[in-house]
């Protein structure tokens, strides 16, 4: 497996339904380092060729999973603000976005890869995989949280309506305390006898 399809695989553990709780990343010690080459001209991704933006792009994704929550937030804020950003940068932005694990930030990566995917350029057609990969991933972990949510309101529910049936029970039982403890109707035996004049 080369060291291009293997961060895809990471890329896909880390951002599947099965990290849907507590993500723990890799440690450096079980992730192999790859350091992205240097451009051939210039800093911008266009001095790449079409296969150094994926390559690229994932040697982000190795270094933004170390980022703090903090520093994160950062980079996030600082990507949007940029006026127009190319398919890499963009497709950074919503792995950083993937990574905070969050609905609201899940949707806004899908909205993000799905608005790169209708550029047509030599980068997105060379992260078209990490694009889709990434994009099926969250689709499906959003429906796994969607799906989670509904099972916890019917456990709710279930749990309410098993609540209200114990209390209607001990209700019953009071009332069948009372009806036993009350005391009966006099007898005659028990009944002072009656004085004639």
């Amino acid at each position: 497996m080369t060291s291009r399809h293997l961060y895809l695989f990471l890329a896909l553990c880390s951002l599947s339904s099965c990290a849907l709780t507590h993500h723990q990343p890799m440690t450096p010690s079980t992730v192999p380092s790859v350091t992205p080459p240097a451009p051939k001209n210039a800093s911008s991704f266009n001095a790449y060729s079409k296969s150094d933006a994926l390559y690229i792009a994932l040697g982000h994704f190795e270094q933004d999973r170390s980022l703090s929550a903090e520093v994160r937030n950062a980079k996030i804020a600082e990507l949007e603000q940029v006026a127009h950003p190319d398919s890499p940068s963009q497709v950074r932005l919503a792995l950083l976005l993937a990574m905070q694990h969050v609905p609201k930030a899940d949707a806004r990566a899908l909205d993000v890869l799905n608005q790169v995917s209708q550029v047509h350029d030599g980068d997105t057609e060379a992260l078209a995989p990490l694009i889709a990969l990434v994009s099926d991933a969250l689709s499906e972990r959003t429906a796994l949280k969607m799906q989670q949510e509904q099972l916890n309101e019917q456990l709710r529910e279930a749990e309410a309506r098993s609540a209200s049936l114990a209390s209607k029970i001990q209700e019953l039982k009071d009332i069948e305390n009372r009806l036993v403890s009350r005391p009966g109707p006099e007898t005659s035996s028990t009944r002072p006898a009656a004085t004639h004049p």
